[in-house]
């Protein structure tokens, strides 16, 4: 496989938020969105501590690819991490006025997935 070929397979993928065993990374997640960890919790319908515990539980991974999703179409969409943070954060008309990042945190993270898509 060309070096070309394998970097487009991995261009959606921002590899900075993933661990050495290819799950989305926690602590890196956490300071990528520059929020709390019981805010990121909350994301979950977790607590601090469950998350800290079990951060690789099927569950929680799927919740965090989903937040991951999300930041890659943002970073596709803007080509700026600035400007997607910008939006996830700023509030927005089409949810009532509040911000994406709220919604995710009110657990409608697919109505997120769902706009942008």
């Amino acid at each position: 496989m060309t070096t070309s070929i394998k970097q487009d397979m991995f261009k959606h993928i921002d590899r900075k938020l993933y661990n050495s065993d290819g799950w989305v990374d926690y602590h890196k997640l956490q300071k990528y969105l520059h929020v709390k960890a019981k805010t990121l919790a909350e994301a979950l319908d977790r607590t601090p501590r469950s998350l800290e515990k079990n951060p690789d539980s099927e569950y929680v991974q799927k919740e965090f690819r989903k937040i991951v999703f999300i930041l890659s179409l943002l970073k596709e969409m803007f080509n700026s991490e600035t400007e997607a943070l910008i939006w996830l954060k700023a509030p927005n008309p089409e949810f009532s006025g509040l911000s994406p990042w709220e919604v995710v945190v009110k657990r409608e993270i697919d109505t997120v997935i769902d706009y942008l898509m």
